[in-house]
């Protein structure tokens, strides 16, 4: 080892005193056989944790999990590994089941899933640099259900397809308009769409958007200003790079994904346009002051792609009608095949723009 120690220019040096002295290799590997109930069970680190772990190190874990229905998941602490490219790794490089992954730090947990009841996992450290302590929490999860939670996605209807609406007898399944009129929907209340013969499904509902409903088409079409009040531009050292939603006076909800690889969850390059309908006239620009991702984000499969925005400034009153907080539907309502949703942003163009409807579907 050769360290060298460079002064910086000053005059009057006090000097330095330094103690040096020879700790034995500290090797990294073990066969792990997890248990049967799901969840994480135990930790591995790197070499010399807490301190940081050494260049040409290497870390060979082997885990197991008693059925073939239980995968192994492996929930960085300050970590992420994604599929290597041709550009090779700056952090060294992992070897999964024969797969090579680049590694990374961040400063957020990430989760990484093997669909597989054995898994043969290298960690090849760097050749040149030493590198921050790594924690990795390991355990088993059901193959067939990633996710603790159910979670949707928007895909294509069908062409030509509509929502249609029959009075139909009033069972659990159903909404009861006036009348005890009832329809095949269970949550028609506020949701932009008039499905009772009276009405009353959308009366005294206090948020809406007040763009009209729009053909299904590609590439979106300009929005009415203040039509869409809570959606937010988020620009990364100056150039737009995401949107993000309005949910309250100093809070932002995005994508947990806009904070992953070059674009860190350090919230100092990032900046919040509010109130604007043309790129570059916004009418509050607020730096960025906390952003935090959700713990179980996968950058893998993208399971938990939500993230919290903390303005530094908070949205005045003065602009309500051109910014608002998103609306928020009632606790446990679900969407169900056929309801219509919109995708706003400003995609290529500067005016922002509406794409829709697509239709919803549930995916498990």
């Amino acid at each position: 080892m050769l360290v060298t120690f460079k002064s910086p220019q000053v005059w009057r040096l006090s000097g330095i005193r330094a103690y040096f002295e020879v700790i034995p290799e500290q090797k990294c590997e073990n066969t792990v056989l997890v248990k049967e109930i799901t969840g994480f069970e135990g930790k591995l680190s790197s070499p010399y944790y807490p301190s940081y772990y050494p260049p040409k190190c290497k870390c060979t874990w082997k885990f197991q999990s008693p059925l073939s229905t239980l995968g192994i998941a492996l929930k960085f602490c300050n970590y992420s590994i994604a599929k290597k490219s041709m550009r090779g790794c700056d952090h060294g490089w992992w070897e999964i089941n024969e797969h090579m992954y680049c590694s990374s730090c961040m400063d957020h947990q990430t989760i990484f899933r093997v669909p597989g009841s054995l898994v043969h996992s290298q960690l090849q450290c760097s050749s040149m640099l030493s590198d921050k302590p790594l924690l990795v929490e390991y355990g088993s999860y059901n193959i067939s259900q990633p996710c603790p939670v159910g979670s949707f996605r928007c895909s294509s209807g069908r062409p030509g397809e509509q929502n249609r609406t029959h009075s139909i007898p009033c069972n659990n399944r159903t909404f009861k308009c006036g009348n005890d009129v009832c329809i095949r929907k269970q949550n028609a209340k506020c949701d932009g769409n008039v499905d009772c013969p009276d009405g009353g499904d959308e009366e005294g509902c206090s948020c809406s958007s007040s763009s009209p409903t729009l053909h299904r088409i590609i590439g979106g079409t300009d929005t009415q200003e203040g039509g869409w009040p809570w959606q937010v531009s988020l620009h990364f050292v100056g150039s737009a790079y995401c949107g993000t939603s309005v949910i309250s006076r100093e809070w932002l909800l995005s994508a947990a994904h806009c904070f992953h690889g070059s674009r860190p969850s350090d919230p100092t390059p990032w900046t919040a346009h509010l109130g604007m309908y043309v790129q570059g006239n916004a009418k509050l620009v607020s730096p960025v002051r906390r952003i935090v991702v959700h713990e179980h984000y996968n950058s893998q499969t993208f399971d938990y792609d939500i993230a919290l925005l903390q303005l530094s400034v908070a949205w005045p009153e003065a602009p309500k009608q051109l910014v608002q907080p998103v609306c928020i539907p009632p606790a446990g309502q679900k969407v169900r095949s056929g309801e219509k949703c919109w995708v706003t942003g400003w995609g290529a163009g500067t005016k922002q723009t509406v794409k829709a409807p697509l239709f919803c579907s549930k995916q498990t």
